[in-house]
This record gives C-alpha cells, sequence and structure tokens, in this order.
C-alpha cells in the first residue's frame, strides 16, 4: 500500500518535480530485502519509465546507507532488460549507467522529459553511482583472506608530532595494502591480498602501465576524533567511483565491499598514525596499475591494486580563507567522452603545465572552460566549482562527461538540498559568471573536493580583470558547510545522513 500510494502521489506532482521521494523504510525494503521482488521490481520499473529524469537513480543513490552488493534485488536490476547493453547478447558483461555519460538537471526545474536512455540519465543532485562488481562479477575476497605481514613494534617509526604543519604527501605510515589480478587464474580474479611493510614496488620496465596509462585511483580520508574513536568518510563512494574508472579504462572491478574492509583493516594497522587533532587526518590512496610486462596498445592481463595512507594537516595552515583564480583559455583540461570523469593519471596530467604557469602568476588554481565551445564553466584544478546566487541558491556545472564526480561536490549538493537551498546543475558560461560577479547576484563561489573540502574563492580573473567576490570574504553558505561538513568527519556534528563508517581500531 505504501509503494502503491507513493507511485501515485508521484505521477500527479511529476510536472511540478524531478525528484521521487523515497521514505527510509522503502528503500530500506527495496534494498536489503528480497521477500517481495516482484513487489520491487514493478516499483522500480514504474519510477524508471517516468517522466522525471532522476527519480531511478535518486533512489538508488538514496539508498547509501545500504550495502548495495548484498541485495539481491540491486543485482537484478543492476544487470536487467533496461539496460541498453542487456540484451544485445554481445558480452557477458553488461554495462550499466555510467558517470562518464550523465547529464544532470536542476532540482527546481519545472518540467524535463523521458530520457531515450537510462545511459545518459542522472540526479540532482544526488549523482547515481552504478556497482560494477555487482555487475560483473568480481572475484568476492573476505576480510579474513587478507594476509598481514607486520613490522615488528621496535621497527616501526614514528607518526609526526605536529600535524598542524605537516607538509601533504611527505610521509607515508608503515604498511600498505596489496591484491593482484591474473586474467588467467580462475578466468581472471583478484587474489593474494595482504598487508606488508610500505615498500617500493617491483615493476618491469616494460609493465603497460608506464607507456599506455592503465591507471586509476582515489583519495579519501580516516578521522580521528576526540572520543578516540576512527572514521571513513563516505568511503563506499570511493570505491564505487574506482570501478567506474576502472570500467572507461578497461580494467577489471574490485569488489566495493571487501576494499572498504582492507581500508579500515589497513587504517587498523597503522591506526596510531591517525591525528586526534581537528582538521587533520590521514589521507587514503587507493590505485590500481596494468603490470603486465608487454609492449603494445592493449588491455593488460596483469593488474596490481595496493592501498597508501600519509597523515595529512588542516588544508589552510592560515586560517580558512579565499583564494584567487585565473580563467585559463590557453589549456583544455579535458575533452567530451575523453577520461575528464575518470579519476586516472592523464585526468590531471593535462593540467599539469597550466597549473604551474597559474601559480607562477600568484594564483591558486586555473578555472577550465569546457573544450568544445570554450565558454562554460567546468572545474577549478582538482576540484568542483560551485556559484551561490542571490545567497540562495547553488549552482554547479552539470556532468557532461568530462568533470569528474566528486564525492564532495555530491555532499555539498545534498547538505543544500537538505537545508532549503535551489540546487541548481546546469552549463554555466564564464560571461554569465562574470555578469554575476558585476551585478552582486554572484555572492559567493568555492571549490569542493576531499583535500580542502570546501575552498572559498575571493578573486577571479578573466581576460586581463580582476572580478572580486564578496568583497574577497569567506561566504556564510561556504562557511556553514565547511563548518558542517569537517564537523561530521571529526565527529562533532551529528551524522545525520550516515556518511561515516568506523574503524575497530580497539
Amino acid at each position: 500500500s505504501t509503494a502503491k500510494t507513493h507511485t501515485t502521489h508521484h505521477q500527479s506532482v511529476s510536472h511540478r518535480y524531478n525528484l521521487f521521494e523515497i521514505p527510509p523504510q522503502l528503500c530500506s525494503l527495496l534494498f536489503s530485502s528480497s521477500r517481495f521482488p516482484q513487489l520491487c521490481s514493478c516499483l522500480l520499473a514504474n519510477i524508471m519509465l517516468s517522466s522525471a529524469r532522476v527519480t531511478a537513480s535518486r533512489l538508488l543513490s538514496g539508498a547509501s546507507a545500504f550495502r548495495p552488493t548484498s541485495s539481491p534485488l540491486f543485482r537484478a536490476f543492476s544487470t536487467s532488460s533496461l539496460s541498453p547493453h542487456a540484451s544485445s547478447g554481445a558480452s557477458s558483461s553488461p554495462v550499466p549507467r555510467s558517470i562518464f555519460s550523465s547529464t544532470s538537471v536542476s532540482s527546481a526545474s519545472a518540467h524535463s522529459s523521458t530520457p531515450s536512455s537510462l545511459c545518459h540519465q542522472s540526479t540532482s543532485p544526488r549523482q547515481s553511482v552504478t556497482s560494477y562488481s555487482a555487475v560483473r562479477g568480481a572475484t568476492e575476497l573476505t576480510k579474513d583472506d587478507i594476509v598481514q605481514e607486520l613490522l615488528p613494534e621496535e621497527k616501526r617509526r614514528q607518526p609526526p608530532e605536529n600535524y598542524l604543519q605537516l607538509n601533504f604527501g611527505e610521509h607515508f605510515t608503515d604498511h600498505m595494502f596489496m591484491v593482484e589480478y591474473d586474467a588467467n587464474v580462475k578466468g581472471g580474479s583478484w587474489h593474494s591480498p595482504k598487508i606488508v611493510p610500505y615498500q617500493p614496488l617491483k615493476l618491469d620496465p616494460a609493465a603497460l602501465v608506464l607507456h599506455y596509462g592503465q591507471e586509476a585511483f582515489e583519495g579519501m580520508k580516516a578521522y580521528g576524533h576526540q572520543d578516540g574513536k576512527v572514521a571513513l568518510f563516505r568511503p563506499r563512494d570511493n570505491f564505487l567511483r574506482l570501478n567506474q574508472t576502472n570500467h572507461r579504462l578497461a580494467m577489471p572491478p574490485l569488489d566495493e565491499e571487501f576494499m572498504v574492509e582492507a581500508v579500515k583493516e589497513l587504517v587498523r594497522v597503522d591506526s596510531r598514525w591517525v591525528p586526534h587533532v581537528p582538521l587533520a587526518s590521514v589521507y587514503i590512496r587507493p590505485t590500481v596499475i596494468a603490470n603486465e610486462a608487454v609492449l603494445g596498445v592493449k588491455v593488460s592481463k596483469k593488474y596490481l591494486c595496493y592501498v597508501i595512507m600519509c597523515p595529512s594537516g588542516p588544508y589552510f595552515k592560515s586560517g580558512f580563507e579565499p583564494v584567487d583564480i585565473l580563467v585559463n583559455e590557453a589549456y583544455t583540461r579535458a575533452s567530451l567522452r575523453g577520461l575528464g570523469a575518470a579519476k586516472t593519471a592523464s585526468n590531471y596530467a593535462a593540467a599539469i603545465l597550466a597549473e604551474h604557469e597559474c601559480k607562477k602568476e600568484g594564483f591558486a588554481q586555473c578555472l577550465y572552460l569546457d573544450s568544445v565551445e570554450r565558454r562554460y564553466v567546468e572545474e577549478i584544478g582538482a576540484m568542483n566549482v560551485f556559484f551561490v546566487l542571490d545567497g540562495k541558491e547553488l549552482i554547479t556545472p552539470r556532468l557532461t562527461g568530462s568533470i569528474l564526480a566528486g564525492i564532495t561536490r555530491r555532499t555539498v549538493l545534498e547538505l543544500g538540498e537538505y537545508w532549503g537551498l535551489r540546487v541548481t546543475e546546469r552549463r554555466t558560461s564564464i560571461k554569465e559568471v562574470i555578469r554575476g560577479i558585476q551585478s552582486g547576484r554572484v555572492t559567493e563561489a568555492f571549490g569542493t573536493g576531499t583535500a580542502a573540502a570546501i575552498c572559498p574563492i575571493g578573486m577571479i580573473q578573466y581576460r586581463g580583470t580582476k572580478y572580486e567576490i564578496n568583497q574577497h570574504k569567506t561566504g556564510p553558505v561556504a562557511r556553514r558547510l565547511f563548518d558542517h561538513i569537517t564537523g561530521v568527519q571529526a565527529g562533532k556534528v551529528e551524522d545525520e545522513f550516515n556518511w561515516l563508517e568506523y574503524v575497530n581500531v580497539e
């Protein structure tokens, strides 16, 4: 009866709303129970065929507190005939909806048409991320399979004493996690997971990653709380996105559930490196590389996934102050249908020269425009970008396939909607931004990312002219977002969305 009531309600208001409001109890039923598969499948089918572009993916992303790979319904849905590749018979690995071909819409839009393909559908404000390990059958490893070859206590190094002045990425913890993939083992599987002392990699000079760039990585953090607890922030989203990148680079998926447990175990082993200091953390870098030793542009048969960790201090050493940004028209960061939405080395390598020249001119980072028309705002360096309009609307570029779907970006969109702000994902031209700054309608601008959480922007230089935002001061929306997100991460603010996962460090 609940399902029928809400379906009817959606049909009556679909002309006014793009978002289908799913009660938590129904989400729990859909994603954690297999007792009513016919009811659930019927409801999902009705939702996905409705006129709202975002309802199905909102349903998926709305169940982030649940473990998607453990639900029979989720696996059945991921491989259903609704996928455009499911009935072709050309491949045994159906391809689900991908963040790389997504097109987001405004949560305040008055109406939207039915998409021609689910592969071009996404949410606003929540971006749907499909589990590739559920779809493609990644090897099911468990924490008990992890072999631990740990350093004796007397050989373990002492963590830094002053985390507040620690430079990012220069110090590493005592241990690392590794797991290998071989296409010739059991028809292709991940095997031999282990935690070992931090060490150089043994890599053949002909390894494919060194020549053709089959590489993916993620960035996440572990936070120490004042009560002694240690928590990860949305780690499953990171591994879901890692598998999206793996898919884009023709690399095998990892079992997301297993990888979260592996990271927790690594953090537990090196828990004394986790600072219990405000705004400090341990940065975690999962990486996947193609390590088959052969020259030739091809899909590797062997891969190595490893996870390293480094303690990091506050991003803002001198306080939460706005930075200056340069609009870069000389270089393109990413192209449409390229690798801009993939978290891979080449995505960042394309921006190294531009960022170097930008910093030489005294700017913190570059603001990049789209590669086709060269007028739409895309990203700031390694961050997503947001603009606040009239103090009450959050605007960010929609995910067109050349923009990385940031975890913090998604968090900001969810919080903005929850707080009652108007949330909009759309193409925004640089000239529209400049006009908004000049008229005073753009009251704030900021970047979002794992490193800084929120990075306020005080000035944008465009074609030689400097445009100051909010008198070069941090605005109230950026400040509130920063305080809330970092507060949740530090365990000082209530975690209403269940973003935190705790590590057993006892």
